[in-house]
């Protein structure tokens, strides 16, 4: 009898299966940890100068959750901590867990919330390698993947994350056909843009059966914002707490940073306690008040935020519609992005591209308010 891998035979079957048992993360979800990346990459620029490469984690449209945190290489350092010779916090897949964890209970992974949420029915996987031994498998699929990509930051990317009945992950490890399938879903979820360079995806390589999959909805729990503010809180404390460790500061040149209850935030400078944003504490002053600019400006930036990022052209516009008159919210939105004289005060920052963002300091505060 000849022994023969028929897996090819099965793949249209297998790739019907799959679609119907995976979990997605919700692209708002995705969304969300991208805004809060480019919020706090200037924060992980600095806690990561000379130790850690932040563009491999922190590259333009990231969703990576644990930025500095690569997978573990069995016996090379200890899991969950620095390792010197990687550059790197080295993990055998607790942080992914976190994700899906705060999603599904509000809480950090650990056997017991696991086993409660759930979860333990499933296991993970990641669409996109995070390794760089197999980026040659993905280059047939690609027109461009730059050649000197290291993928570290697909291992916590949430959109590169999914979820699978346990024992019905190795498929799309060693299936050519399923990758390619897997590879098109995370692309009509998410787009090209959240590709950790690579770009020109090949639909050639698709099968054309792939319109007749069934894909389960992605995951949206209903209070999917307080557990994703959660875990991003967490993910910074706790990447700062282990950077602190190796690199105490006292000894270091490393940033001086300070962890709080309420936030992490730089050791204050000679500008006080609200550092850059002097007037933070007029917040809770607008939140009291929703008849004036300030308040509805604020509010409809949060609005739209739901569904991810924001531009000044649909800010404005959105105001407009609101009643607030164009001239109205041009003047109070430059009053708002700047300290000087008897200005609202720094809230928004404004970039070339036309987006319209919230420095984390000030959307915490602006959340206890409003």
């Amino acid at each position: 009898m000849i022994l023969q891998n028929r897996l090819n035979e099965y793949e249209y079957e297998m790739g019907f299966i799959l679609a119907n048992l995976a979990y997605h993360i919700h692209p708002k979800i995705i969304s969300r940890i991208q805004y809060i990346n480019r919020n706090e990459q200037s924060y992980f620029d600095e806690l990561f100068a000379g130790k850690i490469d932040t563009e491999n984690y922190l590259y333009d449209g990231s969703a990576c959750v644990f930025p500095g945190v690569r997978r573990y290489v069995s016996g090379k350092g200890k899991k969950r901590s620095y390792n010197f010779e990687y550059q790197a916090i080295i993990d055998d897949n607790t942080f992914p867990r976190h994700i899906w964890c705060f999603l599904k209970s509000g809480k950090t992974y650990s056997g017991p919330n696991w086993e409660k949420s759930e979860l333990s029915e499933f296991e993970l996987a990641h669409i996109f390698t995070h390794k760089e031994s197999e980026l040659e498998f993905e280059k047939q699929f690609f027109s461009e993947i730059d050649d000197d990509l290291l993928p570290f930051g697909d291992f916590s990317c949430a959109s590169n994350v999914i979820l699978l009945p346990k024992g019905t992950a190795r498929p799309t490890d060693n299936s050519r056909i399923i990758k390619a399938v897997f590879y098109k879903r995370y692309i009509d979820l998410y787009g090209e843009d959240s590709l950790n360079g690579r770009s020109g995806f090949r639909i050639g390589e698709v099968p054309k059966w792939y319109s007749e999959l069934k894909w389960n909805e992605p995951y949206l729990p209903e209070n999917w914002e307080k557990n994703i503010e959660a875990l991003m809180n967490y993910r910074t404390k706790r990447i700062t707490k282990i950077v602190q460790k190796a690199f105490p500061v006292s000894s270091t040149n490393s940033p001086a940073v300070s962890v709080t209850k309420s936030n992490l935030v730089h050791k204050q400078s000679k500008k006080g306690i609200n550092g850059d944003f002097p007037k933070l504490s007029k917040i809770e002053l607008w939140a009291k008040h929703p008849n004036q600019f300030n308040h509805k400006i604020v509010r409809a930036f949060l609005n739209l935020s739901e569904a991810g990022n924001v531009s000044i052209d649909s800010l404005r516009s959105h105001c407009v519609k609101q009643g607030i008159l164009a001239k109205n919210f041009n003047s109070h939105f430059a009053s708002m992005k700047t300290n000087a004289g008897n200005s609202h005060g720094k809230i928004f920052e404004e970039f070339d591209n036309g987006s319209v963002a919230i420095p984390t300091t000030v959307l915490m505060e602006i959340k206890r308010h409003f």
